[in-house]
């Protein structure tokens, strides 16, 4: 029986580390804190812009779920945010199109800056060293909310092996749209490093696993009901 548990154990353990599948990619800041450089007030129909590109990082990690995002919200109202994915029209000419990728989040009245995590209401597959936009703008209540800067600025690559990057350096600039027209801010990401960090799908065999581990943790716990 000893026997048993142990291999039990070793399969709920090997299933428990498989299933950390979803990795944050690239962006900055530690989540741990939510301590930030304040941000910018946004208005409603307006979006701020950051260009980068995944490089060469693997076909997993362009494979994108979603992002965390270091916003906060209106002290007196109901706001819902979006954020998307654009191609870039050229090498930091500016978001075009429609987005590739886009996922919404409520929050309540009087929301701190805080990280919180979009999921992408499609999952999308970016193409290696093509550049991209990631945008984010208020959709509904028309008060206003911040996308903050982390106190660690610079971005980094948060992935085993991912090639993300700011496109062609920190030196690049972000782009604003008001109403339905994108325009380049004229200052850097490097002097607004907007908190933003890109996350992977997980791999089909790590929901396999995750329900080995699920299996596993409820007949050890039947054992030691009966024993």
């Amino acid at each position: 029986m000893r026997c048993k548990s142990f291999i039990f154990v070793s399969i709920l353990s090997l299933a428990i580390t498989a299933t950390a599948g979803a990795v944050d990619v690239f962006g900055n800041g530690e989540r741990g804190s939510n301590s930030n450089l304040g941000g910018y007030n946004y208005n409603s129909n307006n979006a701020w812009a950051v260009p980068f590109t995944p490089g060469t990082s693997t076909p997993e990690e362009r494979d994108l779920a979603g992002a965390w995002v270091l916003v906060g919200g209106n002290n007196e109202i109901e706001v819902t945010f979006d954020f998307a994915i654009y191609d870039d029209a050229g090498t930091n000419q500016g978001p075009t199109g429609s987005s590739l990728a886009s996922g919404s989040l409520v929050m309540p009245a009087g929301s701190l800056v805080g990280w919180r995590f979009v999921t992408f209401i499609s999952p999308v597959t970016l193409t290696a060293n093509a550049n991209y936009y990631v945008s984010l703008e208020e959709s509904t209540g028309l008060g206003g909310f911040i996308w903050a800067a982390p106190l660690s600025m610079a971005y980094s690559d948060l992935g085993s092996g991912s090639d993300y990057s700011i496109t062609s350096g920190g030196i690049q600039n972000i782009w604003k749209r008001v109403g339905t027209t994108w325009s380049d801010a004229a200052f850097s990401v490097d002097t607004a490093g907007f908190g933003f960090q890109l996350t992977t799908v997980p791999e089909p065999s790590n929901y396999a696993l995750a329900g080995i581990a699920a299996i596993t943790m409820g007949y050890l716990a039947r054992r030691r009901k009966s024993a």
